[in-house]
């Protein structure tokens, strides 16, 4: 893991993350490690999302995006610093 890599594993309840770079994964940990489908997966949800203001009168866009697999997990995705985040957390 980079230095310039926050510290995703110690996430309360993590199970695992990908950081995508440039449509590459660059780091990754746990369930998610080198996880390509779910990686190209999330860059399909980014990428059409990008495309939807959250506010049509603005240009903000979205800045989180949370998937819920009912009593089971949920995927935290944001995009900073060109790189797209994810997170898998166990629903507790």
């Amino acid at each position: 893991m980079s230095d310039k890599t926050p510290n995703l594993e110690q996430i309360p309840n993590a199970l695992g993350y990908l950081v995508l770079t440039d449509n590459q994964i660059t780091s990754s940990w746990g369930d998610l490690e080198n996880n390509e489908q779910i990686a190209n997966l999330a860059l399909r949800i980014a990428y059409t999302a990008v495309k939807v203001p959250v506010n049509p009168d603005t240009n903000d866009f979205f800045k989180r995006i949370s998937i819920v697999v009912p009593n089971q997990y949920v995927f935290m995705m944001t995009i900073a610093n060109k790189q797209v985040y994810l997170v898998k957390r166990a629903l507790k």
